[in-house]
């Protein structure tokens, strides 16, 4: 079976519809097609509505979810990203035309209609046998850091091997956040020793949207993460320059949070993350211009206000200032890494 967005992207996710670590799921696998997404689905016995036909809650996630996915690819594309940003239903509805057969190989396609800087708005549509079943649309919105679902795609992927010398000054880093996590006597030394063994990798240079990420391995369930599925802590590179020293400190004290088991961005994970005692907190906004910036091609430029925005592609005259309102213009980054 071709590898699709969903396997690509998010191979650990736990989603009812298009997670493929959920295995009691429906396991979607979504496919390119144009600017578009397109995927088949077989359903079984047990989606059923009554005897011979698709039950209409299945064919809603079938739309929901491939839409959500068309709405993160589209945003990917179009702010040259280099992964698509985890996206989540904001509105939709389906219109079910007639009674969905049981026993065909299910057509769902899904294309966006207007993308803006992190939400866009998708049509949907399902078939059998040619005949269009059910129709959608939706409102999908890219979250941020603090949304419970922000990390619900970043629990897999691709990393980079480290060199010995980022090794060096991961091992570094982790001892500093450790005696400090021994420190605030918050937990257990067994607690600290687990996070001691856990290994400590980098991200692709290239990324900008992720600083830090806990990979928990693929069959880890995932409401009742422990430190041992852990496979891997990865840091952005960058953070291992020493600009951002206080920065990194934070973000690995972050990312240990995670391993202790804190999946999510809550009430009591705040309360925890606020323990941290140092500066550096507050440099996450600024880290992540200071990648894009490095990594752009282009700056989206407005001219009214001088607010820059930048990116890997051209805005085409397609966007307005967040600020202002006004058209941003193409301007080359003259300061583009390499």
């Amino acid at each position: 079976m071709e590898k699709g967005v969903q396997r690509q992207y998010a191979p650990t996710s736990i989603c009812f519809g298009c997670g493929p670590a959920n295995e009691k799921g429906l396991q979607i696998n979504s496919l390119r097609k144009g600017n578009g997404l397109e995927l088949k689905f077989t359903p079984s016995e047990e989606h059923q509505a009554f005897p011979g036909m698709v039950n209409g809650g299945i064919i809603g996630t079938l739309l929901d979810c491939h839409g959500n996915w068309a709405a993160a690819i589209a945003l990917m594309d179009t702010h040259g990203l280099e992964e698509p940003p985890c996206t989540v239903t904001a509105s939709y509805s389906v219109s079910l035309r007639r009674p969905t057969p049981l026993g065909v190989e299910l057509h769902v396609e899904a294309y966006p209609e207007e993308i803006s800087e992190d939400r866009v708005h998708v049509r949907m549509e399902l078939k059998a046998d040619g005949k269009v079943c059910a129709t959608g649309k939706g409102l999908f919105v890219a979250v941020k850091e603090g949304h419970p679902a922000y990390h619900r795609w970043s629990l897999g992927g691709e990393m980079a091997k480290p060199s010995i010398d980022q090794e060096q000054r991961l091992a570094r880093l982790s001892d500093d956040v450790l005696n400090e996590m021994h420190d605030l006597g918050k937990w257990d030394q067994h607690n600290l020793d687990q996070l001691h063994t856990i290994p400590l990798a980098v991200l692709r240079r290239n990324a900008t949207q992720r600083h830090g990420v806990t990979r928990f391995r693929r069959r880890s369930k995932g409401s009742e993460l422990k430190t041992e599925d852990v496979e891997t802590i990865d840091l952005h590179p960058q953070l291992l320059d020493e600009a951002w020293g206080d920065y990194a400190r934070f973000v690995l004290y972050h990312e240990y949070l995670h391993a202790l088991g804190n999946r999510f961005h809550d009430a009591r994970f705040r309360i925890l993350e606020e323990l941290w005692p140092f500066t550096g907190a507050e440099r996450g906004r600024e880290f992540t211009q200071f990648l894009r910036q490095r990594t752009a091609t282009w700056l989206w430029v407005c001219e009214t206000c001088d607010k820059q925005y930048p990116r890997k592609k051209k805005a085409n005259r397609r966007y307005r200032c967040r600020i202002c309102s006004s058209i941003l213009i193409d301007v080359a980054n003259m300061q583009e890494a390499n």
